[in-house]
C-alpha cells in the first residue's frame, strides 16, 4: 500500500520549501512500510502568510507550481504518481500525510509547518530510515556527464529581487571561480532562473561558458548535476534543499541575514531545528553549513576543509 501526500496549497508555500515537505512524507512512508508514496497536489486557491505569499501574484504563484512544486516529487524514488487538481479531495486514502490532514478545515486552523520544517525529522534519529532520499534519475545522470563529465565544481548563484539582501555576493564568486579555474578545477555556474531569464547580472562576473542552462530549466538535470560534482558552493536559496537533502556534497552559506525572520537565527531553530555553529543531524561530513557572509575571507578559508585550498596569489 502507498501512503498518500497532499500538498493543500492553501497551507503550503509555493517554494523550494516543499522539498522538505516531501523528504518529510517519504520518511513518515518509510516509517510505516508504505512501497511507495503518491502526490496530491491541491491548488483551489494560495495562502496569504508569508511575505512572499502577500508579494507574488496569482501567474507567478501558478508558474511555481508547474515548475517546482510538481516537479520535486520526481526527486524520489519512492514516488509513484503525481496529481494536480483544483478541487479538494472527496475522499481520502488510507495511509495519508500530513497525519492530520483534512480537506474541510479553513483558514488559520489549517497550519501544517511542522510538515515542511526538517524538525519533524528529529523523531527518526538513530533509524536506519533514510532522510537524505534526493536523487537524481539515471537519465539526468547520463546526460550530464555526457556534457559535463564528473568531478566538476559548481556555484549556485542567488540573485533574485525578492528580499535581494539575501542575494549572492557576485563579486566574491567571480573571484573564488577564477581561483578555482586557475588551479585546473573545471567550474560550473548555475544562477538564479529569474536572473538567467531577466536582467542577467551574473553575466558581469562570469562568463557564459560557464553557465549550464539545462540545470536551470530542470530540476533533475540540476540534482544530477549536484550528484556528480566534487563538491557544491551555494549561497543559501531555494534549491539548497536539494543539496542538503540528498547526498550531494556541498557548503551551503549566508544562513542569516539581518532583518528577514526566514533568515534569522530563531527561525532556523524553530524550523531546521539547529542553532549557530550546527547542521542538519543527518548531514555527511562532506555537506557544510557556513555559518559565516559569503565575503572572500569566508569562502577562501573554508576551501582547506574541502580538500579545495588554492593559494589567493592566484585570485
Amino acid at each position: 500500500m502507498n501512503l498518500t501526500a497532499y500538498y493543500d496549497l492553501r497551507a503550503m508555500p509555493v517554494t523550494f520549501d516543499s522539498c522538505v515537505f516531501f523528504a518529510n512524507a517519504d520518511a513518515y512512508r518509510q516509517c510505516l512500510g508504505a512501497s511507495g508514496l503518491d502526490v496530491e497536489i491541491i491548488q483551489n486557491e494560495y495562502r496569504l502568510a508569508s511575505e512572499r505569499d502577500k508579494t507574488f501574484n496569482k501567474g507567478q504563484k501558478d508558474w511555481r507550481v508547474y515548475n517546482v512544486i510538481s516537479k520535486v516529487p520526481h526527486l524520489l524514488p519512492s514516488v509513484r504518481s503525481v496529481k494536480w487538481s483544483t478541487r479538494e479531495p472527496v475522499t481520502l486514502s488510507t495511509l495519508i500525510f500530513p497525519q492530520s490532514y483534512n480537506p474541510l478545515v479553513r483558514g488559520k486552523e489549517l497550519n501544517w509547518i511542522a510538515c515542511y520544517g526538517l524538525k519533524f525529522l528529529d523523531q527518526f534519529k538513530g533509524t536506519n530510515i533514510n532522510l537524505q532520499p534526493f536523487t537524481a534519475p539515471t537519465c539526468a545522470l547520463d546526460l550530464v556527464r555526457s556534457s559535463l563529465g564528473e568531478g566538476f565544481i559548481t556555484i549556485t548563484l542567488r540573485t533574485s529581487s525578492f528580499q535581494p539582501q539575501r542575494n549572492s555576493n557576485l563579486e566574491v564568486w567571480s573571484q573564488v571561480a577564477n581561483l578555482l579555474r586557475t588551479e585546473g578545477n573545471k567550474v560550473v555556474i548555475l544562477p538564479d532562473f529569474e536572473d538567467f531569464l531577466g536582467k542577467k547580472q551574473y553575466l558581469k562576473f562570469f562568463p557564459e561558458e560557464l553557465v549550464f542552462a539545462p540545470a536551470l530549466i530542470d530540476l533533475s538535470v540540476r540534482q544530477a548535476v549536484y550528484s556528480l560534482a566534487l563538491h557544491n558552493f551555494a549561497t543559501s536559496n531555494g534549491p539548497a534543499g536539494m543539496l542538503y537533502l540528498s547526498k550531494a556534497p556541498f557548503s551551503l552559506f549566508k544562513l542569516i541575514v539581518p532583518g528577514i525572520p526566514t533568515t534569522s537565527e530563531k527561525y532556523l531553530q524553530d524550523a531546521l531545528g539547529i542553532r549557530r555553529g550546527e547542521k542538519p543531524f543527518f548531514c555527511g561530513a562532506r555537506q557544510h553549513f557556513i555559518w559565516s557572509e559569503d565575503d572572500l575571507d569566508s569562502v577562501t578559508e573554508h576551501l582547506s576543509a574541502v580538500n579545495l585550498s588554492p593559494t589567493l596569489e592566484n585570485c
